[in-house]
């Protein structure tokens, strides 16, 4: 009986050798599909960041933009405002000339 069951001890622990095979078969197996995964976020999470990114630069080049065209229009109303500025100016002179001349012909 004592060799019967050295057999069965025998058989068990081969058993439980390739099942230890096996799991560490799979867990290597796991540890690479994990891995993989971790690689995969860190991948997702750039491109997202890119498109935030670019998304955000897209923005501010609108911005300014709209900024730039803003200052141009701004820039063509100050020279239009200059020059009535100018015309009122020399108006009040001729005025003022005339205004002069109609006092010395007093």
């Amino acid at each position: 009986m004592e060799t019967a069951t050295i057999r069965s001890y025998n058989n068990d622990i081969e058993k439980l050798q390739k099942d230890l095979e096996i799991m560490q078969k799979q867990n290597e197996c796991l540890r690479r599909e994990l891995s993989a995964a971790k690689d995969q976020i860190v991948d997702m999470e750039k491109t997202t960041l890119e498109t935030k990114n670019n998304y955000s630069l897209q923005h501010l080049t609108e911005r300014i933009k709209f900024l730039e065209e803003q200052e141009h229009q701004l820039q063509a109303e100050c020279n239009d405002l200059r020059e009535q500025n100018e015309l009122l100016e020399f108006r009040i002179l001729e005025l003022e000339e005339a205004n002069d001349k109609t006092t010395y012909d007093l």
